[in-house]
Protein backbone atom coordinates (compact mmCIF):
# COMPACT_ATOMS: atom_id res chain seq x y z
CA UNK A 1 0.00 0.00 0.00
CA UNK A 2 1.25 3.17 -1.25
CA UNK A 3 0.55 6.49 0.95
CA UNK A 4 0.42 10.00 -1.24
CA UNK A 5 1.19 12.61 1.18
CA UNK A 6 0.16 15.96 0.93
CA UNK A 7 3.87 18.43 -0.47
CA UNK A 8 4.24 20.18 2.03
CA UNK A 9 4.40 16.89 4.47
CA UNK A 10 6.18 15.09 1.64
CA UNK A 11 8.90 17.75 1.52
CA UNK A 12 9.36 17.26 5.50
CA UNK A 13 9.66 13.83 5.01
CA UNK A 14 12.45 14.12 2.35
CA UNK A 15 14.02 16.45 4.53
CA UNK A 16 14.24 14.04 7.38
CA UNK A 17 15.26 10.85 5.22
CA UNK A 18 17.96 13.30 3.58
CA UNK A 19 19.03 13.85 6.81
CA UNK A 20 19.36 10.30 7.96
CA UNK A 21 20.77 9.35 5.15
CA UNK A 22 23.79 12.25 5.90
CA UNK A 23 24.13 10.90 9.39
CA UNK A 24 23.95 7.17 8.38
CA UNK A 25 26.94 7.99 5.63
CA UNK A 26 29.14 9.91 8.24
CA UNK A 27 29.09 6.84 10.80
CA UNK A 28 30.06 5.04 8.18
CA UNK A 29 32.98 6.82 6.89
CA UNK A 30 33.77 7.32 10.69
CA UNK A 31 34.07 3.52 10.58
CA UNK A 32 35.86 3.32 7.56
CA UNK A 33 38.26 5.92 9.12
CA UNK A 34 39.00 3.74 12.60
CA UNK A 35 39.70 0.46 10.20
CA UNK A 36 42.24 2.83 8.18
CA UNK A 37 43.68 3.94 11.34
CA UNK A 38 44.37 0.87 12.88
CA UNK A 39 45.50 -1.20 9.17
CA UNK A 40 48.07 1.70 9.07
CA UNK A 41 50.33 -0.05 12.04
CA UNK A 42 49.81 -3.23 9.96
CA UNK A 43 50.79 -1.81 6.37
CA UNK A 44 53.37 -4.12 4.81
CA UNK A 45 53.13 -6.36 7.19
CA UNK A 46 52.53 -9.96 6.03
CA UNK A 47 49.76 -10.73 8.15
CA UNK A 48 47.79 -7.78 7.16
CA UNK A 49 45.17 -8.94 4.96
CA UNK A 50 44.48 -11.61 7.83
CA UNK A 51 44.22 -9.04 10.28
CA UNK A 52 42.13 -6.84 8.14
CA UNK A 53 39.93 -9.64 7.81
CA UNK A 54 39.23 -9.98 11.94
CA UNK A 55 38.22 -6.45 11.90
CA UNK A 56 35.96 -6.90 8.37
CA UNK A 57 32.98 -8.48 9.59
CA UNK A 58 32.65 -6.10 12.85
CA UNK A 59 32.59 -3.22 10.17
CA UNK A 60 30.19 -5.11 8.25
CA UNK A 61 28.33 -5.77 11.26
CA UNK A 62 28.05 -2.62 12.40
CA UNK A 63 27.23 -0.61 8.73
CA UNK A 64 24.31 -3.59 9.17
CA UNK A 65 23.72 -2.07 12.77
CA UNK A 66 23.52 1.52 11.78
CA UNK A 67 21.29 1.10 8.40
CA UNK A 68 18.93 -0.64 10.33
CA UNK A 69 18.26 1.62 13.00
CA UNK A 70 18.46 4.66 10.55
CA UNK A 71 15.70 2.69 8.67
CA UNK A 72 13.47 2.14 11.68
CA UNK A 73 13.97 6.18 12.83
CA UNK A 74 12.89 7.29 9.41
CA UNK A 75 9.86 4.94 9.51
CA UNK A 76 8.87 5.71 13.36
CA UNK A 77 9.70 10.04 12.17
CA UNK A 78 7.77 9.86 8.98
CA UNK A 79 4.60 8.11 11.14
CA UNK A 80 5.35 11.16 13.34
CA UNK A 81 5.37 13.47 10.11
CA UNK A 82 2.08 12.54 8.94
CA UNK A 83 -0.07 12.32 12.21
CA UNK A 84 0.85 15.84 12.97
CA UNK A 85 0.07 16.86 8.90
CA UNK A 86 -3.06 15.17 9.73
CA UNK A 87 -3.87 16.57 12.12
CA UNK A 88 -2.45 14.19 15.07
CA UNK A 89 -4.53 11.10 13.20
CA UNK A 90 -3.30 8.08 12.60
CA UNK A 91 -4.60 5.55 10.75
CA UNK A 92 -2.87 1.93 11.80
CA UNK A 93 -4.70 -0.19 9.29
CA UNK A 94 -2.69 -1.90 6.52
Amino acid sequence: MSVVDPPAVAAEIDAMKRAWDRRMVLACLTMAAIVAFFAIDLWGDEGMAGELMTIAPWFLGLALAIFATTRLAVAHQAKQIRAKGAGGRVSSAK
